[in-house]
């Protein structure tokens, strides 16, 4: 009975953990693509720069540009801090499941363990008796 109990604990831990996992894919996902968009602000934001001083026009647009992209340079940072974090939350998660699972683990195999050496010390406890049946003549 407590080995139906056990699997069916274990059942729902990786059912849970898989729709974590899943939250966790989907806010990832927003912040890889978040990362690319803030790359390729930062891309275009340096090839305005070239052109801008390629022609030596306009100082006043250099700088808002050299700031657009510092900006944009700090927000790609946040937003990789954001996904070191998440990793890091999803590793010490992972962890704790880890030592979770194991210690249920060796619960198990300790029950079976029980189940099946108390029988065999059992068994062997008492002294065998032979049963001969006798023969008819």
């Amino acid at each position: 009975m407590s080995i139906a109990i056990n699997k069916h604990i274990l059942v729902l831990l990786f059912l849970t953990i898989g729709i974590l996992s899943f939250a966790q894919q989907k806010e990832s996902d927003r912040l890889r693509k978040q990362q690319k968009q803030l790359n390729d602000k930062i891309s275009f934001t340096e090839n305005l720069l070239k052109s801008n001083s390629d022609k030596k026009s306009n100082l006043t647009n250099t700088i808002g540009l050299i700031n657009s992209k510092i900006r944009y340079r700090q927000e790609l940072l946040n937003n990789i801090n954001l996904q070191q974090k998440q990793l890091n939350t999803e590793i010490i998660s992972l962890k704790k499941e880890i030592i979770d699972l194991e210690q249920k683990l060796n619960a198990l195999i300790s029950s079976y363990k029980n189940i099946v050496i108390i029988p065999l010390l059992y068994y062997l406890s008492y002294p065998q008796v032979a049963l001969i049946k006798p023969i008819k003549e």
